[in-house]
C-alpha cells in the first residue's frame, strides 16, 4: 500500500476532517473522517486535491472506494 496523501482539513486553527488517498494494487481507497461543518469545505479541500492530482496519473489505478463511513456529520455544504 502506497500513501499517496493526507490531508488534515482546518477550519479556525481546530481540525475538521481528515483525508487519506492510498494505492494498494491498483485500486485507490480515498477515506475521509472526522466531521464536516464547514461553509465551503472544497476552500479547504483544494489544496489536498490539487496533491492527488499531481500524484495519481503515475499510479497504476483501475479503479477506486471512496469511504465516507468514518464521518460523523456532514451540513449541506458537504460533497457534491
Amino acid at each position: 500500500m502506497k500513501i499517496l496523501t493526507y490531508g488534515e482539513i482546518m477550519d479556525g486553527g481546530a481540525s475538521v476532517f481528515h483525508s487519506v488517498a492510498k494505492v494498494d494494487g491498483e485500486r485507490l481507497f480515498v477515506t475521509f473522517e472526522g466531521v464536516i461543518r464547514i461553509d465551503n469545505p472544497y476552500r479547504f479541500l483544494e489544496p489536498y486535491l490539487q496533491e492527488l492530482d499531481k500524484t495519481l496519473p503515475e499510479q497504476p489505478v483501475s479503479g477506486s472506494v471512496i469511504d465516507f463511513a468514518q464521518l460523523r456529520f456532514c451540513n449541506s455544504n458537504g460533497f457534491y
